[in-house]
Order: structure tokens, then C-alpha cells, then sequence
């Protein structure tokens, strides 16, 4: 069955906020490693974005987390960020490993925000399948 319509162009929230991702290219820049997902997993994003999206970024972006309450293993599996052009001058997945302390972690290229969804999604989960067997 196929989900919701994707987000017209220019269609916003009752705050009056714009949906964002609502283009192609951009959702395939943003999300993903260009020249590493099929046409399919793009439109799959674009069905399926839509306010709670939006709703749910803002809430994670501005939710406190205090490492020290955590207590289960963290593993971070990332990506190289500078590719969907963010500019961070540290190498992300390395504060976070240290911020929480984690257990391991691995940059696998390519591989972008949605790497379950790209060509290489195996060599993600056999990453996830070695780690929990390590755990």
C-alpha cells in the first residue's frame, strides 16, 4: 500500500512553519550519500515526511540528554558529515563516542543520515550484528 502524498511545495504547519524536504535533490542530499540510494528509497522519504517530521527534529534538537544517566552500551555508527554540507570542524562521530561514553564506533562510507535505506544498508547492519555480538 502505498503511504501518504508527499508535501506540496510551499504547504505549511498551523505555526505557520514551512514543511522542508519537499524536493527531491534535496532530501537526496540531505539525507543520503549521492550515487548510493535508488530512486525508491528518495520517494519512500518524501511519502513520508510531513509536520510530525518537523515536530519531532525541533523536539530532538532542543531535548537535554545527560550522558551520565545513560546506562545501556552506546555503539555511534556514522558518516562523514561534511558531505551533506554540514561544516563541523570536529569529527562528529568521535565527540559523540566520547561524550557517551561509547563502546565503539565506526564511520563507514559511504553512508549518509538514512544508510539503512542506501545500496550498502548490509555492510551498516553487519557493523550492528558484530557490535551486539561484541556486547
Amino acid at each position: 500500500m502505498k503511504g501518504p502524498s508527499p508535501a506540496k511545495p510551499g504547504r505549511t504547519m498551523k505555526d505557520g512553519a514551512i514543511l522542508p524536504m519537499q524536493d527531491r535533490e534535496l532530501v537526496a542530499a540531505t539525507l543520503f550519500d549521492r550515487g548510493n540510494v535508488e530512486k525508491e528509497s528518495v520517494d519512500l522519504v518524501l511519502d513520508m515526511l510531513g509536520e510530525e517530521s518537523v515536530r519531532a527534529t525541533k523536539e530532538i534538537v532542543n531535548m537535554p540528554v545527560d550522558p551520565a544517566k545513560i546506562t545501556a552500551p552506546v555503539y555511534i555508527l556514522g558518516f562523514e558529515t561534511s558531505k551533506i554540507g554540514a561544516k563541523i570542524p570536529v569529527d562528529i562521530n568521535k565527540v559523540l563516542a566520547e561524550e557517551f561514553k561509547a563502546r565503539g564506533f565506526a564511520v563507514i562510507e559511504p553512508g549518509g543520515h538514512n544508510y539503512m535505506l542506501e545500496k550498502n544498508w548490509q555492510d551498516f547492519a553487519r557493523q550492528f550484528e558484530a557490535w551486539i555480538e561484541f556486547s
